[in-house]
């Protein structure tokens, strides 16, 4: 990434309002996580403004879009997932490594998005890299290409996807067609979850897909979702709850497979790779998301 990083004072506070939002968005309250971010952003344009650099402004920007849409809100949240992507394209070294950040993965898997307009961004940015003056908002670089760039205006997004909210560990399938979704990122669990059920006769478990009981911790909402599947599948490419849940799914009777991305083979330790043979964990790695649907396929009908 080409920006700098946050003082330390302004870091602390920067991780302060993340974990806030991580707290508010997994118990399900999208209106108070949705304000956490919106702060936190204006939060870092007054940083701009006061020492004078370009910080990187992708985290709030992309979950700003993401608490709108887990409120229904689909076509507002767009905007948001587009600005998210531009300001990961200002701070990319190369700009292809946007495609595989989460506002990337969002347009193009969850949202489907035309990647002619990406490339038009993708095209816009290196401009204004080249020229030597590089925005500090990333409002500004579409503003710029809704004023001169016709092709921006006539291409448009196919919404293809919408958040839905099923009740509680209340199923209309059987155990055994139920496969447990797990990873860190939306736009690729949203990629699994289609995946699984497009192949028929499966029911993919998405815990962001059922509501909440009063009281319950994320936590134990995955677990519970995680006990009433008899597969589950996990994204490690970018690691977090989930490596809770892969180290329980044995546990409970349930046969997991763990996939991660080869560009991001580095993440996975020795120790993690020799954990998942202890417990008899299948994994596997891949290079493109189309190739999921034949590993799942392969491990769901051994």
């Amino acid at each position: 990434m080409a920006a700098p990083v946050l003082p330390e004072e302004e870091q602390r506070e920067f991780d302060n309002e993340a974990g806030k939002y991580t707290v508010y968005i997994h118990a399900q309250q999208y209106e108070r996580a949705l304000n956490v971010v919106t702060k936190l952003y204006r939060r870092m344009l007054g940083w701009q403004a006061k020492y004078d650099h370009r910080y990187h402004k992708g985290y709030p920007i992309h979950n700003i879009g993401y608490a709108l849409f887990r409120q229904n809100k689909a076509h507002e949240a767009l905007k948001y997932f587009i600005l998210a992507y531009v300001e990961d394209l200002l701070s990319a070294d190369e700009v292809d490594e946007a495609d595989t950040t989460s506002a990337g993965q969002t347009l193009l898997l969850g949202y489907k998005y035309n990647p002619q307009l990406l490339g038009l961004l993708k095209q816009k940015v290196t401009e204004l890299k080249n020229s030597g003056s590089l925005p500090r908002q990333p409002e500004d670089v579409l503003n710029e290409l809704e004023e001169s760039e016709t092709d921006y205006k006539d291409v448009q997004a196919t919404i293809t996807v919408s958040p839905r909210t099923r009740k509680f560990t209340q199923f209309d399938t059987e155990w055994d067609t139920r496969v447990f979704v797990g990873g860190s990122g939306e736009a690729v669990i949203n990629y699994m979850r289609d995946m699984v059920n497009r192949m028929g006769g499966y029911d993919a478990v998405v815990a962001a897909d059922f509501d909440m009981p009063n009281g319950m911790t994320i936590y134990h909402k995955c677990l519970a979702l995680l006990h009433c599947c008899k597969y589950a599948v996990f994204d490690l490419s970018a690691q977090g709850g989930q490596l809770i849940e892969v180290e329980r799914a044995p546990d409970y009777g349930v046969r997991p497979l763990v996939v991660w991305q080869k560009d991001k083979e580095q993440s996975i330790t020795a120790v993690l790779k020799s954990c998942m043979k202890d417990r008899k964990i299948k994994y596997k790695s891949y290079s493109k998301f189309e190739e999921l649907e034949s590993i799942f396929r392969d491990f769901l009908q051994e």
